[in-house]
């Protein structure tokens, strides 16, 4: 009986250690959705677009963390709207390119 209770508190002490760490945005490592540089509609823009691409396109977690991301305070901001559209193009064509990757590697030469 002992050593039921033990392995208990065990198991519950590991999942309630488990709430501990909140959950950050599922972003890929290598995959930079930020950047450090550039005026605020500016960086606003790219991190949006990004953010954007990866809810549209990315797996299903990214799915459920992140879908259209358009900030309303710069909707007439055509640098928003332009870089915007390069963060979707570039996290696209990041997501695009790893997955050509990762198939490659597990079928071997695709033609």
């Amino acid at each position: 009986m002992h050593l039921i209770n033990t392995i208990l508190v065990a198991m519950a002490v590991v999942l309630l250690c488990g709430c501990n760490n909140p959950i950050t945005e599922p972003k890929p490592v290598l995959l930079d959705t930020e950047l450090d540089y550039g005026p605020p509609e500016f960086r606003q823009g790219y991190e949006d677009g990004c953010k954007s691409a990866l809810g549209a396109y990315g797996n299903s977690y990214q799915k459920t963390a992140y879908g259209l991301r358009k900030d309303p305070r710069y909707e007439t901001d055509r640098m928003y709207n332009q870089v915007w559209k390069d963060g979707w193009s570039y996290c696209y064509m990041w997501l695009f390119v790893q997955g050509w990757q990762e198939k490659k590697s597990m079928h071997g030469t695709l033609f």
